[in-house]
């Protein structure tokens, strides 16, 4: 569960991100688009602000996913 939402974050966050710099179906309005603005303006402050809310995010889903497996499979210990 843990490989497959790392991947499925991934994933989505690639796409809104080709969605965001205009490659397919014009500007999006999400963090993909708001990195691609920050990058194409270079925006250095505003790049690593989105990295790190990228970051929190997948830390924060990779916790509850970890919390999740915990509860549904007592005996696992990592």
């Amino acid at each position: 569960m843990e490989l497959s939402l790392n991947i499925a974050w991934l994933g989505t966050f690639g796409a809104e991100y080709l969605i965001g710099t205009g490659y397919i179906n014009g500007m999006g309005d999400g963090l993909g688009a708001y990195l691609a603005a920050a990058r194409e303006y270079a925006r250095m402050d505003q790049v690593l602000l989105g990295v790190l809310f990228l970051a929190i995010i997948g830390v924060g889903l990779d916790r509850l996913i970890i919390g999740f497996s915990r509860s549904l499979i007592p005996w696992r210990t990592a």
